[in-house]
C-alpha cells in the first residue's frame, strides 16, 4: 500500500509510480498490481508497468474513481 497524502501513515509514502519502479523492477509472472485512482494516474501506471517494465496487462488490476 502506498499513500500520498496521509501524514500519519507508517508505510510507503509518495506516488505509486516511484515505488513500483524501485521495488518491482524484476518482472515476475506471479506478481499482480492492484491500483485505485484517477484515470490519468491509472493510465500512466498501466503504460509504465506494461511498456516500460515489461509486465503483462493481465497482471494489472484497477478501479477508477473521480
Amino acid at each position: 500500500v502506498v499513500l500520498s497524502r496521509q501524514a500519519d501513515w507508517k508505510g510507503y509514502k509518495g506516488y505509486v509510480h516511484q515505488i513500483y519502479r524501485e521495488r518491482y523492477k524484476e518482472v515476475s509472472p506471479n506478481r499482480h498490481f492492484y491500483l485505485c485512482g484517477w484515470s490519468n494516474m491509472i493510465d500512466d501506471a498501466v503504460a509504465n508497468l506494461i511498456v516500460e517494465m515489461g509486465y503483462d496487462k493481465s497482471q494489472i488490476h484497477y478501479e477508477l474513481y473521480g
